[in-house]
């Protein structure tokens, strides 16, 4: 028993350590190694077997894709398209997909039929006109007709007068998926899908499935019951979209169409397909033979969505201004090939629907190496004499003298429709603006048709328009632009002047009289002399006296006489000093419109008479505080203004001929400022300093004695202006 035990456990660990010995390596991925293009065929190599899935795009006839399941891109370059220059195939973009795999967009030249076969880890896809029942699906060759990018199958055929349906304002993208019904009417079963808003789907078949995508939608819906030929219904949810699988049990056919909020999916099943097709068929064929002999450039499809990008791959770039190209780099060499295949590659690189005119035909042989594509699409419309009209994300490319040709029949067109039109009259009152004003700006505008009058009732203040119906939404638009309350401003104005003063002064007198005892000799100050005389009743030798008067300076008298009278000394020392400061502040204020002038002033009129020949005449001086002002509002908010601030005083100290001078302050000035801020517009600053001294020549220029021989005199005067400007809009 133990020898048995000990066996197995030898067995077991070899057999671990060999099954652990012989851990292949990770297997190596698999990876395209090369892609040939030829004449209606591709061929698509792998260095391993690899499993794909091959369908027609929803969304474009002329693509066809072709999923490569768990399989690296290798040698081709994500995002890269490669061009072709052989028959058939435009050009094939590799990429990734959300899974392990590669996605390839294969571009043809006509929507053709395709056909695979995959053999020694090669696929290889052939393309081929297909014409069951003798009648075209579409055309073998490029056509006059640019068709949508929107699969022949799933146009609904509808009668040739609705063909073109009015366009319905467009639905906000859904969000959310709410519903989801099955019914069986006519023989036909309907998968019905509901949401909040427009869906943007992408259907497609995959072997016995149909597979329905709506990117950017949540689903709340529940799973409804099958009803055959639909064996189950699955909801996928996915980061970036829901996708609906229908599992059906026989071949069946299917429509699609959309209208508002709902998503309709129709199978036909069993007898009634073949019939339904038949007759199907027939109708689409008659149409597009309609189409055709009519020259139309588009196939209608069952709702127009002006709204919705009609291209699989987002607009990258805008049409770039005349002269600049932005769009993405592309490498271009071809030889005489078609120049529609050639327009119709550049479409699919730029994200723009392309619709060709019939008439744009011919060969084209160029080499373009890391280009724009946009500047290429200009030069080979350029060489050709063609001309492209960009109309939200579609371009349409026919040649100069097609566009021209239309553009002159519409304005034709439009001339036309104006002359028949019957003239109608309007009274429109004019409230704020002045109706000659807005009469002259209609005018200047052009907004009248050439039978269309205006005349003025100014009794009412109104306008009174005779034109046709179509000119009146333009003049309307224009007297709501023009006839508009006028803002008012107010103006603040401050004018601020402050005045100081200052005069110190300094002053002597002084007299000495001597009288001999036998009085024959007298010294003392000369007889005559201005000034005065001390206590002693002589007149001073030095009379340098300071300007005191009463209430202004001060003087000290000193004296000496002896008891006989012979001798006496005088001497009297007088001073002055003083301050003044005065402040005078002006506010004028005036309120007016914008772009109107306004005055205020207030100030005397001095009366000046004169004598002439004539007789007496008498005129007036006027000495007044004047505000001029004249705003102007920008479209900013800021406030503009022409400026004349002036100030005239009489000065009655100074008179000529008993007429007082006029002291004049004015600022006339162009200035900008911000509503409600405070601006200084001006400033005048002016001192006045003065030092004065009088002496006796010689004894006045002694040290410290030159004082008893002079006087001294200093003063200054300050006067400052200031100029404050506050404008206001008011509210």
């Amino acid at each position: 028993m133990k020898k048995g035990l000990f066996v197995f456990l030898i067995l077991l660990l070899t057999t671990g350590c060999a099954t652990k010995g012989q851990v292949k390596p990770v297997e190596e991925q698999t990876a395209i190694t090369g892609i040939t293009i030829e004449d209606n065929a591709l061929t698509i190599e792998a260095n391993r077997p690899f499993g794909y899935t091959l369908y027609r795009s929803a969304e474009d006839p002329f693509k066809v894709i072709a999923e490569l399941q768990d399989v690296a891109p290798g040698v081709v370059v994500p995002g890269e398209m490669i061009v072709s220059d052989k028959q058939g195939i435009s050009g094939i973009t590799p990429l990734l997909t959300e899974g392990k795999g590669l996605r390839l967009e294969i571009t043809l030249q006509a929507p053709l039929k395709e056909e695979a076969e995959f053999r020694d880890n090669t696929l290889i896809v052939r393309f081929f006109e297909e014409t069951p029942s003798g009648i075209p699906q579409q055309p073998a060759e490029t056509e006059k007709v640019e068709v949508l990018p929107v699969e022949p199958e799933k146009l609904i055929p509808q009668p040739a007068e609705e063909t073109r349906e009015e366009v319905q304002p467009a639905l906000p993208s859904a969000r959310e998926i709410r519903n989801i019904a099955l019914s069986r009417k006519n023989g036909t079963v309907e998968i019905e899908i509901t949401a909040d808003g427009e869906m943007k789907p992408n259907v497609f078949p995959l072997d016995r499935r149909i597979v329905i995508d709506i990117p950017g939608a949540v689903s709340r819906a529940k799973v409804p019951e099958a009803i055959a030929p639909i064996k189950s219904v699955r909801i996928g949810k996915h980061p970036d979209k829901t996708r609906i699988v229908l599992d059906i049990s026989e071949k069946s056919s299917y429509e699609v169409y959309a209208k508002g909020d709902r998503l309709v999916v129709a199978l036909i099943s069993g007898a009634l397909e073949g019939k339904k097709e038949k007759k199907e068929e027939l109708k689409m064929a008659e149409e597009r033979k309609e189409v055709a002999e009519k020259k139309e450039e588009v196939l209608v499809r069952k709702k127009p969505e002006p709204e919705k990008k009609l291209i699989e791959k987002p607009v990258e770039e805008e049409v770039a201004p005349p002269g600049k190209y932005k769009g993405k780099r592309i490498s271009l060499d071809f030889q005489d090939a078609d120049i529609t295949a050639i327009l119709r590659l550049l479409g699919d690189v730029s994200g723009y629907n392309v619709v060709i005119h019939p008439d744009v035909k011919g060969k084209i042989t160029l080499k373009l190496l890391n280009v724009p594509w946009d500047q290429a699409m200009d030069i080979i419309l350029k060489t050709h004499g063609l001309d492209a009209v960009v109309e939200g994300n579609i371009i349409r490319i026919a040649p100069h003298s097609v566009l021209a040709k239309e553009y002159e029949e519409k304005a034709k067109a439009v001339e036309a429709g104006i002359k028949a039109e019957p003239l109608v009259t309007r009274v429109y009152a004019v409230n704020f603006a002045d109706p000659k004003d807005v009469e002259k700006f209609i005018k200047d505008a052009k907004a009248l048709s050439p039978r269309g009058s205006i005349s003025i009732d100014t009794r009412t203040s109104s306008l009174i328009i005779k034109d046709v119906e179509s000119a009146f939404p333009e003049i309307e638009k224009l007297l709501k632009s023009v006839d508009k309350p006028t803002p008012q401003v107010l103006i603040d104005a401050r004018i601020v002047e402050v005045n100081s003063s200052f005069v110190r002064e300094l002053g002597i007198q002084w007299g000495i009289n001597w009288l001999s005892p036998n009085t024959l000799m007298r010294i003392g100050g000369p007889t005559g002399m201005p000034g005065g005389a001390g206590f002693t009743g002589t007149n001073y030798m030095v009379n340098l006296p300071a300007a005191v008067s009463a209430g202004s300076g001060g003087a000290i008298g000193l004296g000496y006489m002896n008891a006989q009278r012979t001798l006496s000394l005088d001497l009297q020392l007088s001073a002055l000093e003083g301050t003044g400061k005065g402040k005078v502040v002006s506010n004028p204020r005036i309120i007016t419109l914008d772009n109107k002038e306004a005055i205020i002033r207030q100030g005397k009129q001095i009366p000046v008479q004169t004598v002439s020949a004539e007789g007496t005449q008498t005129t007036t001086l006027n000495a007044v505080l004047e505000l001029k002002v004249k705003p102007h509002i920008t479209p900013d908010g800021s406030i503009q203004m022409k400026l004349d601030t002036k100030k005239d005083e009489p000065d009655f100290t100074r008179l000529v001929g008993g007429i007082p001078t006029i002291d004049t302050k004015q600022a006339t000035t162009d200035v900008i400022i911000k509503d409600g801020e405070t601006l200084v517009i001006g400033g005048i600053f002016k001192k006045t300093e003065q030092v004065s001294e009088g002496g006796v020549p010689l004894l006045s220029k002694i040290p410290i004695l030159g004082w008893l021989f002079k006087k001294k005199r200093e003063s200054e005067d300050t006067n400052e202006l200031l100029i404050f400007i506050t404008p206001r809009v008011v509210k």
